[in-house]
C-alpha cells in the first residue's frame, strides 16, 4: 500500500490540530502553520513551517525510496553552511530538535510504516506520527519549551542564508496568516503579507500573544474587582449591631 506526501502531511497537520486542542489553557494561543509545498519556499524552508511564539519547526515529508538528487543537494548546502557558524555545535543541537525529517515506507499488503527523524541525520529518536504531533502540540503551547524561541529563530536564520537564494531566484514567498486558537473551538485569522519574512512573522506572532496576555490580565483583574465588591456589599448587608 502507497501513500502520497500530501496524504501524510494532511494527517499531521489534522493530528496536530487535534492535539494542540487539547492542551489549549484558559488563554488563547497565537501560531501559523504554513503548508509550503510547491511554493518557492518549500526550496529554501521546508514542506511545512510551523511557528509559534515559543517555537519554530520546520518538516520535510518523503517517500522511502524516493532518491531526489535536488533533496541531497540541498541537506549538503545546510550542512556546509552550519559548519561555517561560530556556534556550529549549539545550532546543529538545536537543528535535531526543529528540523524533522517525516518519511513513509509502502509495504505491499500492509499498512505502510510513518517514521519522524532529525533531518539533519545523526543522534535523535525516531517517533511515529502520534509521538510527533505530541511533541510539536507541548512545544507550540509551552512558553518554557526548548529550544529556545532565540535558538529557533538562530538556526532558521541559517537555514534560510543557506538556502533562501533559491526562493529569490523564484519570486519570493507569498503571504500566510496568524491563526488565534480559543479554549473551545473559537478561531480567528490575522493576514501575514509575506510569509518569507518570517522574522517579523516571528515578532507579530509575539505581538499578538502579548496583547492577548495583557487583555486576559486585565479582564481578571475586573472580574476580582467586581467580585471583591460583591463581597463587601453583601457583608455590609449582614453585618449586625456593634457592640459597645
Amino acid at each position: 500500500m502507497d501513500l502520497y506526501e500530501n496524504t501524510v502531511i494532511g494527517t499531521l497537520l489534522y493530528g496536530l490540530g487535534v492535539e494542540i486542542g487539547t492542551r489549549l489553557g484558559d488563554g488563547p494561543l497565537a501560531s501559523a502553520v504554513s503548508l509550503l509545498q510547491q511554493t518557492p519556499l518549500d526550496k529554501s524552508l521546508a514542506d511545512v513551517l510551523l511557528q509559534s511564539p515559543s517555537m519554530v519547526r520546520l518538516i520535510e515529508f518523503k517517500r522511502s525510496g524516493n532518491a531526489d538528487p535536488k533533496e541531497a543537494k540541498k541537506r549538503r548546502s545546510l550542512e556546509v553552511a552550519l559548519k561555517a557558524e561560530p556556534d556550529v555545535a549549539r545550532l546543529q543541537t538545536v537543528g535535531l530538535k526543529v528540523h524533522w525529517l517525516v518519511e513513509s515506507s509502502p509495504r505491499p499488503q500492509s499498512i505502510p510504516t510513518i517514521t519522524a527523524s532529525p533531518y539533519l541525520g545523526g543522534p535523535g529518536r525516531a517517533l511515529n506520527l502520534q509521538q510527533l504531533c505530541e511533541e510539536l502540540a507541548v512545544s507550540m503551547v509551552d512558553p518554557r519549551a526548548l529550544p529556545t524561541s532565540a535558538d529557533c529563530a538562530a538556526y532558521l536564520q541559517v537555514v534560510y542564508k543557506a538556502l533562501g537564494p533559491l526562493t529569490r531566484r523564484t519570486g519570493g514567498g507569498g503571504g500566510g496568516a496568524v491563526v488565534l486558537s480559543f479554549r473551545g473551538g473559537n478561531l480567528s485569522f490575522e493576514h501575514l503579507p509575506d510569509i518569507s519574512d518570517f522574522f517579523r512573522v516571528r515578532h507579530e506572532i509575539e505581538t499578538f500573544q502579548a496583547s492577548l496576555n495583557q487583555a486576559i490580565d486585565r479582564a481578571r483583574l475586573e472580574q476580582d474587582a467586581r467580585i471583591t465588591k460583591d463581597i463587601q456589599r453583601h457583608a455590609r448587608r449582614y453585618d449586625g449591631p456593634e457592640l459597645g
